[in-house]
């Protein structure tokens, strides 16, 4: 190749030296399943492998499933799924002779054997997987000698041992510190030189059916939205039964004709059936169940040529059952985000949710989440998509009003930092440490939202810090001012008309070099144009701050993230086991979820209505000391615990609310009540209904007034 044409390529493709290596080498991708008990260290060796640098502190748990690619080196791509060991059937079903293990081990714990490694063993065996490594975690801990690490060593060889040569195993002897990173990617790199000198066969993407015959590409075309508007628009129109009868003709098997559109909204009146009552795994089995009963009485509907082979040629499987449920319940909440309706849709609205979600009539939306084929798998489980993140929790039955949105404005960093300068500010808090919990919690809820929006752009440290401190800059100018209103319920809005912070503001300090690197996103980078401010003063002519009158909204949810650390970080052991009266609000929420949640067996409906009337009785302090109050605050918690089986005894506290993050506002009332009747003498002495937004209750007003006459 002569000179011109390597200038040519080199300044029309612009490859980057990953893309260069993959158009030369290929791209292999392998599977990693990263396991390991609760609290080993999983989630912060997962961050340091894809984000380097992830602050001092631990991630929150992972409630599930977390996924991560990682390239390395540049043709070699690495999917890196951390199960909880709770999701065992899942993680088994994930295990295959191309899969590869990393387990890893809390040297702190004395616990041995972990209880749970048995079972993968014996699965890895059942499943043809072999390869497997053991990191030993946490060896930087003051607690940990080097006696310690080579007992957990030995004791890890001598159960490989019992397997002899049905599994390949390695225990690193590497020094390993998922928190300070030290030995992370060494344990990739091992995996590495081990794929490539075993010539393992990388992951293999399953594109038959059953009967072997590869989808129609026409199954594989890229469906605008206007043509599957155009679909919804034809099937509606076709559909001449009305609700009930519909209903009624599904469960008698009287349908006339059985296609994608007759199964989704068979499958939604299930949902709407079974609501509040089951999750989504038990709707799904209900469904397989409904519809094998269908084919039994009326096995010539499936026949019709406009039925989708996948719903023919196999078993009703169940893994596209459950993505269908989940694809469903997701449009759902949607659609309730889309009307702010108080109340789950009727029976009426599915071709509304179908409208507002136009992809869910695309029979093969779920090329977009698997490689494989999902009804070519075992009919009786469900696999987790490998290609896009599914989220299993959906929060169809929340309130959308509880529903914290996601930022993703130019002004989102800006308006976290007033909300974290304005809680220092209010609470009298030292500084620096609020701000550092503020940072982490933010770095948490960026990472937690780009799994499921891969558009919100990467946490960085010193883009965070940075707006904090020209935030608090601007709010000190306001301490020496005269005249001026109560700052502390002063609204984001109000500030930005009293200083005109631009999203480019950053350009007088940093250049797009330092702004944008790498190093700036793990830790603070200082300005390399010239230094932060001090002080930033006002605009001219703005003398007096207005506070905004506007119905409050539900903060953002990186606001609320930060909020609950906060909260978790004032409910010290000593707090935690006092009873009424309760003394702040971390420690009512607190107080209210370890009762729900005392009694484990009991969480039905019933049981937990039993309680919250229970509670109306003992719960007793400020916060709570009239009937309005105290019923408002119960049925939110009470609710919180009903809806999600996070929270049913299942979880810790800090897993509930972040899993709840609305009930860490405690303005939460404002959006359902009006100041004229929330402070009102009524208030204290009788349950006030809304008036301005009714939330859903576990407890009628009535019932609960009853309950707390005597009081």
């Amino acid at each position: 190749m002569d000179s011109k044409h390597r200038i040519q390529l080199s300044t029309q493709t612009r490859l980057t030296p990953r893309e260069l290596s993959k158009w030369i080498f290929g791209e292999r991708h392998y599977r990693i399943l990263l396991l390991g008990e609760d609290n080993c260290g999983k989630t912060t060796f997962l961050r340091r492998l894809k984000f380097g640098e992830i602050g001092e502190q631990e991630p929150l748990p992972t409630r599930d499933l977390d996924i991560e690619t990682v390239n390395y080196p540049a043709s070699y791509e690495w999917s890196i799924w951390e199960f909880r060991l709770q999701c065992g059937p899942l993680i088994w079903r994930e295990l295959t002779q191309y899969t590869l293990v990393v387990w890893l081990h809390d040297c702190c714990t004395e616990e041995w054997p972990p209880w749970k490694l048995h079972s993968l063993l014996d699965q890895m065996v059942e499943r043809g997987c072999r390869y497997i490594w053991v990191g030993l975690n946490k060896q930087d801990s003051p607690d940990v000698s080097k006696e310690v690490v080579q007992k957990a060593r030995r004791k890890y060889e001598e159960e490989f041992a019992k397997y002899k040569e049905d599994i390949s195993w390695k225990v690193l002897t590497h020094k390993l510190s998922s928190k300070t990173g030290v030995g992370v990617f060494e344990v990739l790199e091992d995996i590495y030189q081990t794929v490539k000198k075993v010539n393992l066969e990388p992951v293999k993407e399953d594109k038959w059916d059953k009967k072997g015959t590869v989808l129609s590409d026409v199954t594989d075309e890229e469906l605008t939205t206007e043509q599957l508007q155009h679909r919804i628009e034809r099937e509606i129109t076709g559909d001449t039964f009305d609700p009930d009868t519909f209903w009624t003709s599904f469960l008698k098997g009287e349908l006339p004709v059985w296609t994608h559109y007759t199964y989704l909204k068979a499958l939604y009146f299930v949902i709407l059936e079974s609501a509040k009552k089951k999750n989504f795994c038990e709707i799904s089995e209900d469904f397989v169940i409904s519809l094998n009963r269908l084919r039994k009485i009326s096995p010539q509907l499936f026949g019709d040529s406009e039925t989708p082979r996948a719903y023919i040629h196999a078993p009703f499987s169940r893994c596209l059952v459950t993505f269908w449920t989940l694809q469903l319940q997701h449009g759902i909440r949607d659609y309730r985000m889309h009307t702010m309706s108080a109340d789950l849709p009727f029976r009426e609205e599915f071709s509304q949710i179908l409208h507002h979600s136009p992809s869910l009539i695309n029979t093969y939306l779920w090329k977009n989440y698997y490689s494989f084929n999902p009804v070519s798998r075992p009919r009786d489980v469900w696999s987790i998509p490998n290609l896009r993140s599914l989220p299993t929790q959906t929060h169809y039955l929340r309130d959308p009003a509880t529903v914290p949105r996601r930022s993703k404005g130019p002004d989102r960093l800006t308006r976290y930092a007033f909300a974290v300068i304005q809680y220092v500010r209010n609470m009298g808090a030292a500084r620096e440490p609020v701000v550092t919990q503020a940072l982490v919690a933010l770095q948490q809820a960026t990472m937690r939202a780009r799994t499921i929006d891969p558009t919100i752009e990467s946490y960085s440290e010193t883009q965070a810090y940075f707006w904090i401190q020209i935030v608090h800059a601007a709010l000190q100018s306001l301490d020496e001012e005269k005249g001026l209103a109560d700052t502390s319920k002063m609204s984001f809005e109000a500030f930005q008309e009293i200083f005109r912070l631009k999203p480019t503001r950053w350009k007088e300090y940093y250049s797009n070099k330092v702004w944008n690197s790498v190093a700036a996103r793990s830790q603070f980078v200082m300005p390399d144009l010239k230094p932060l401010p001090k002080i930033i003063t006002a605009l001219p002519g703005k003398e007096t701050i207005r506070i905004s009158e506007l119905i409050p909204e539900l903060p953002s949810a990186e606001e609320l993230t930060f909020r609950v650390k906060m909260a978790c970080e004032e409910l010290t052991p000593a707090l935690q086991n006092l009873g009424p009266p309760v003394l702040s609000h971390a420690h009512l929420l607190f107080y209210l979820y370890k009762r729900f949640t005392q009694d484990t067996r009991q969480t039905s409906r019933e049981k937990l209505e039993s309680r919250a009337r229970e509670l109306f009785s003992e719960v007793a302090g400020p916060m709570v000391a009239g009937a309005t109050h105290r019923k408002f605050w119960i049925q939110q918690v009470g609710v919180g615990v009903s809806n999600s089986d996070i929270g049913r005894g299942h979880s810790t506290f800090p897993e509930f609310i972040t899993n709840n993050l609305h009930l860490v506002f405690d303005e939460l009332h404002s959006i359902c009540y009006g100041p004229e009747v929330w402070n009102s003498v009524d208030a204290v002495e009788k349950i006030l209904d809304p008036d301005r937004r009714r939330m859903e209750a576990i407890i009628d007003t009535a019932d609960a007034n009853t309950s707390g006459s005597s009081k």
